[in-house]
């Protein structure tokens, strides 16, 4: 028999992992309104391409959080910290399962053990 958990913790592990990550379209979604903040010009410089290329730039991983950072004005938050918020959350969902799930193991029955059976009781 295969117990419940070793069938289903590889699939909501994978679960999980595939709703957490971060893809660059999600990645540009971080700065909606700061972005418009950087100047076109600083941009493109930095860059070599227009503001309005962030999304190719992004999937091209030219531009990344930190060089992001470097361009914005200093009252902007670095949204770093934050990014994988719900991955902890789930990471930790997982954690309290299983604690769970430890807590529910019982011992063997003793009817149950190996040594109980008849073709072990003669061998000793």
């Amino acid at each position: 028999r295969v117990s419940f958990c070793s069938a289903c913790h590889p699939s909501i592990f994978f679960l999980l992992i595939s709703h957490c990550d971060i893809s660059p379209a999600q990645c540009c979604n971080i700065f909606p309104p700061q972005v418009q903040n950087i100047s076109p010009e600083k941009f493109e410089t930095t860059f070599g391409a227009p503001l309005t290329d962030l999304d190719k730039l992004v999937q091209a991983k030219t531009v990344t959080i930190p060089r992001l950072m470097e361009l914005m004005p200093a009252s902007v938050a670095d949204p770093t910290p934050l990014l994988y918020n719900s991955t902890m959350f789930g990471i930790c969902g997982m954690l309290s399962v299983a604690l769970l799930a430890n807590h529910l193991i019982k011992p063997v029955h003793p009817k149950y053990w190996m040594e109980n059976q008849p073709q072990y009781k003669n061998a000793k």
